[in-house]
């Protein structure tokens, strides 16, 4: 099982903000040194924030499309109760990267990104998986 996912950012007080604002994740853990800063976000999952002190290379900014091409982790998923209107959420705040597909295997999805360039695939909750 999974404990938690860890990314890094360039900007960890907007990476927060977008994690609490639009995805309602709960500050728990808050740590920092001579050469980073780590930030523990929950909400179901628990997401490791880290920002180094050194500057970090943003992202290419690359099509979700893209990123499957390539070896790695290229997302993350929540889901959620209503995809519908998770969606229509997120297309108000112009926070969309794709509109509502059918997945291959059978659920509904959509996309979006966070400050930091990183995909998070909202997905329909089942108890199928």
């Amino acid at each position: 099982m999974i404990d938690h996912i860890s990314i890094t950012v360039t900007d960890l007080l907007a990476t927060k903000a977008f994690y609490m604002e639009h995805l309602g994740f709960i500050q728990r853990q808050y740590y920092q040194d001579e050469l980073c800063q780590i930030l523990i976000l929950e909400n179901g999952c628990k997401l490791e924030i880290f920002e180094f002190n050194s500057s970090v290379a943003q992202r290419d900014q690359q099509t979700f499309a893209d990123t499957l091409k390539g070896g790695g982790i290229t997302h993350f998923a929540l889901n959620t109760d209503n995809l519908q209107q998770s969606y229509q959420y997120f297309l108000r705040h112009g926070l969309t990267e794709t509109q509502i597909q059918e997945g291959r295997l059978g659920r509904r999805y959509f996309f979006i990104k966070d400050p930091n360039g990183i995909f998070i695939e909202l997905i329909e909750k089942t108890t199928l998986l």
